[in-house]
């Protein structure tokens, strides 16, 4: 299968293994996943590359990634900017920034199957970790260093918010701050990576423009979400969002 994964890769370089351009399939994968990031404030790009990785070229999602959720982005803060929260904003960024600069740095030198196979253990851990340790605080000095590790995650795969909230999560006052301030960080990071990709070429703007019509199921999932933000308990929906995103890391690892 890997081989075969491998070969498939290298025919289609530029659609991946199903053609991108207005698939419905990946309307319906971006919908979905950033539903879930509206409703939590986090992993709906982990969901996104999750399940696109599955069918489309995996490193062409990471690029599309940067797109859908800078517009996933846009989009709550226009619903909670009330609650972004500056002081947090600044000290996650300039936390996290040096090491957005090296993460992306290291996008051109890894292939597509490597992409999928690293992504899929740091999605197992994450889960796994979420499921059996949900009260799991790290020390300052620890929590300080996953967010440097989501930088440079975040770099790399555009999915960095799990490991940053994995540090950072206890200091805000509720989920809202929570959802607002991270969806600051998620945006300001995707332009710099965008701007970087685009300097060194790893990135063109064709590419990043073909799929800017994702913008229209995002902006209805991130309406959808938000409604069920406000109204239903989270907790629930967070057990059943750590457990989806490790049987979706399996299944990728055993690609």
């Amino acid at each position: 299968m890997a081989v075969w994964l491998c070969h498939a890769v290298e025919r289609n370089t530029t659609y991946g293994l199903i053609p991108m351009s207005l698939s419905p399939l990946l309307a319906v994968i971006a919908f979905t996943a950033y539903f879930f990031e509206s409703v939590f404030g986090f992993g709906g790009t982990v969901i996104f590359l999750g399940l696109a990785g599955i069918f489309f070229d995996f490193k062409q999602m990471v690029q599309v990634s940067m797109v859908v959720s800078s517009t996933c982005s846009v989009a709550i803060l226009l619903q909670t900017w009330r609650h972004f929260n500056r002081a947090h904003f600044i000290k996650i960024f300039a936390i996290a920034l040096p090491f957005i600069i090296v993460g992306t740095a290291l996008i051109g030198l890894l292939q597509s199957l490597w992409l999928l196979k690293i992504f899929a253990v740091l999605l197992i851990a994450y889960g796994v970790q979420g499921l059996l340790f949900p009260s799991f605080t790290p020390p300052r000095g620890v929590a300080y260093g996953f967010v440097a590790l989501g930088g440079v995650i975040q770099g790399v795969f555009t999915t960095g918010g799990p490991f940053v909230l994995m540090g950072y999560r206890r200091f805000f006052t509720n989920k809202t701050e929570l959802k607002a301030t991270m969806a600051g960080f998620f945006l300001a990071s995707n332009l710099w990576r965008m701007g970087q990709t685009l300097w060194d070429g790893t990135t063109t703007v064709p590419q990043l423009a073909s799929s800017l019509w994702l913008a229209v199921p995002v902006a209805f999932a991130v309406v959808a979400g938000h409604f069920v933000h406000v109204r239903l308990s989270e907790k629930l929906f967070q057990r059943g969002l750590l457990a989806a995103m490790t049987a979706v890391g399996v299944l990728l690892l055993l690609k």
